[in-house]
């Protein structure tokens, strides 16, 4: 069964999985200064540091929402059937997506904050989806993570926030079109982001959000907010104006990392997903591999390109935990060996003009 191979494959990439024999599991919080200084101490490729202040790690679980694919599903798109037509040989030992196209920086150097919501494979979909419009020569916009996350789960009967897979996004880009939507606080587009991190209740000022239980900082993360069809106040078109398609969308070649930076050399980036460990949570720079910590969920990320560092390749992505995570947002994680399953379930697509 295909998600079960996925889930295996993952496991086989980060090596003692679920059965560390670390103690450090039981003694301490995942985020906390005791694990981080433990993570330190080993001999890692990569730093680790405090992402997520004042929180203990069942505030964060829930951020991984991505879901394996479900065997014989008809919403999973085929391989692509054309390809770049590129010669693996040729491509260059490093690769940034900025650098290619400068006009789209800002579109590719965006970084999402999906904050009490477990939609990172809505914002892994839609930031890549949004950058290769502006690749395309069709303008600078952002699809709406808002109306993937609400609208698009429901379409397929998933709870956004809850999770979902990454097909749910594409399929949806392709089959009802999505609108434009900025982040939270942008006014952007026809449906920005509307979903922001519960506040300490020292720092709420008595303003409360629906999918918060007011205690403390811990999310409700079942609760999505209900799709809404209509853009709102103020923006100047419809939604069924407003809505963008997909020419075609496609599955990344599995375990094949040269056709993966192939197809982002030559169409840009991609979403990519793969298993969460509690080490991940707090990376902060280097060239992240698998060191210490159980499982946490699985996760979607926009892979812009690759290099190498120290000697080890890496895939260069941004995240969707706000900028104060990792480098500025930004991260690497090892290359080529399907780590963790980052190589073993991605898409991408090409926006229909």
């Amino acid at each position: 069964m295909l998600s079960v191979a996925l889930v295996v494959l993952a496991l086989m990439g980060c090596a003692h999985s679920h059965n560390d024999p670390d103690p450090m599991f039981t003694d301490y919080d995942a985020l906390s200064e005791e694990f981080i200084d433990h993570i330190n101490s080993l001999d890692t490729s990569w730093k680790a540091g405090q992402n997520f202040p004042g929180k203990k790690e069942e505030d964060v679980r829930h951020l991984c929402g991505t879901l394996d694919p479900e065997p014989g599903d008809s919403l999973e798109a085929d391989f692509d059937d054309d390809p770049p037509k590129i010669d693996y040989d040729t491509l260059p030992a490093s690769f940034d997506a900025r650098t290619k196209w400068p006009k789209c920086n800002s579109s590719i150097s965006l970084i999402g904050d999906q904050d009490n919501c477990g939609n990172c494979w809505a914002f892994g979909s839609s930031y890549a989806i949004s950058d290769r419009y502006c690749i395309n020569k069709m303008g600078l916009l952002q699809l709406s993570v808002q109306y993937i996350t609400s609208c698009c789960s429901r379409a397929y009967r998933y709870n956004g926030c809850s999770g979902a897979r990454i097909a749910t996004a594409y399929s949806c880009w392709q089959k009802y079109g999505v609108p434009t939507g900025g982040q939270f606080g942008s006014n952007y587009g026809c449906q920005p982001y509307t979903i922001k991190d519960c506040p300490l209740k020292s720092e709420s000022n008595g303003v409360t959000f629906p999918w918060c239980t007011g205690k403390s900082s811990k999310p409700s993360t079942s609760y999505t907010p209900p799709c809404s069809e209509c853009c709102d106040v103020g923006y100047s078109k419809k939604l069924n104006d407003d809505r963008h398609f997909a020419a075609k969308v496609y599955q990344l070649r599995r375990n094949n990392a040269p056709s993966i930076q192939a197809e982002i050399y030559a169409r840009g980036p991609v979403t990519l997903t793969f298993s969460v460990y509690q080490d991940y949570l707090s990376y902060k720079s280097g060239v992240y591999k698998y060191k210490t910590g159980k499982y946490v969920g699985r996760h979607a990320v926009k892979i812009i390109g690759w290099g190498v560092e120290n000697n080890m390749p890496y895939w260069l992505g941004t995240n969707c935990w706000g900028q104060h995570w990792g480098n500025n947002g930004f991260f690497k994680f090892l290359r080529g060996s399907n780590h963790c399953g980052i190589e073993s379930y991605g898409y991408a697509g090409i926006p229909k003009s």
